[in-house]
């Protein structure tokens, strides 16, 4: 009989303890495509004081949660703004009450950057469900400006007009389409060109891959970042994600010595030399894409080798 209430009762504590946290954001096998994420947890026990957050080997600090002040800010929340690395993210929420752990969860998620591999079984992120939505506007009566909670994707150097201007709207549409709201058209070239006319695919007889596919995105972010033209890595960084042939080191290019990189470019004042140097990442005229629509390698070389 002692044997039976005592199983009753570690089954009872077990249902207890797998409803005491709820992760609400990030989704489990999921994948997103830029490094910032809110960490959002339902707490289902009044009783806990503290909580943790862990990012791959990173652990917070314990965050008291216990107090009035917490309490009026946040409810019976956990929201936390982390920036993911690229590849698969462990984020963790521990919940404890006195020093005491009284309930763990995990999510996986991962960070897509060029060139993209998507994980086996990894599903595409989305917050703007409606069953998400609910549980914000608990709090927020109605949430109309997107930098209230996206100040992160719009804080770098280089932020993209319509993002910067908060005209979210030219990209993001508020309709839904399969639940999701602010989703964006699967051709993001299409979206593009509609201000940047000088991109259409029509103007070159050669394309480059990802813009002939139509992915603006592979190379570039598009709210905002740290490089020229919105880039996600230095120009060469970003070219030999994709054209590994080139990422050994003191490697030349075309001819014995030559430069790739480390020199000042002298058919671009004021600027170093790099791939767009001779190749235009969009498209052009011959296969290999030489820029200013020159058609030899002789030629290209005289752009800088004057005679």
């Amino acid at each position: 009989m002692n044997r039976i209430v005592l199983i009753i009762f570690f089954v009872i504590l077990s249902f207890k303890l797998s409803f005491a946290l709820k992760i609400i954001t990030p989704e489990d096998k999921s994948y997103i495509t830029s490094p910032y994420v809110y960490v959002i947890a339902k707490l289902e026990r009044d009783d806990a004081t503290h909580v943790m957050i862990t990012v791959n080997d990173i652990k917070s600090p314990l965050i008291y949660i216990a107090s009035a002040e917490y309490k009026s800010q946040f409810r019976d929340y956990i929201i936390i703004d982390v920036e993911l690395d690229n590849g698969e993210n462990l984020v963790g929420i521990s919940l404890f009450k006195d020093g005491k752990l009284i309930d763990e969860k995990r999510s996986i998620i991962n960070v897509i950057k060029p060139p993209k591999v998507l994980p086996s079984g990894a599903n595409r992120f989305y917050f703007h469900k409606e069953e998400k939505e609910k549980e914000c506007l608990l709090c927020h009566a109605s949430i109309e400006n997107c930098s209230e909670c996206h100040k992160r994707i719009i804080s770098k150097k280089y932020v993209h007009g319509p993002a910067g201007s908060g005209d979210c709207n030219v990209c993001h549409v508020e309709e839904k389409k399969d639940n999701v709201k602010y989703m964006v058209s699967e051709n993001i070239v299409g979206i593009c060109v509609n201000c940047h006319d000088n991109m259409k695919l029509e103007n070159y007889k050669y394309a480059h891959g990802p813009f002939a596919a139509g992915s603006c995105e592979v190379c570039h972010d598009l709210h905002s970042s740290d490089y020229p033209h919105q880039l996600k890595m230095e120009t060469n960084d970003l070219c030999i994600n994709c054209h590994q042939e080139f990422k050994k080191p003191g490697i030349t290019h075309v001819v014995s010595k030559h430069p790739l990189s480390g020199k000042k470019d002298p058919s671009r004042p004021g600027k170093m030399l790099q791939c767009s140097s001779c190749h235009n990442p969009h498209g052009e005229n011959t296969p290999v894409f030489f820029v200013r629509g020159v058609k030899s390698r002789m030629e290209l070389c005289a752009i800088c080798h004057k005679k």
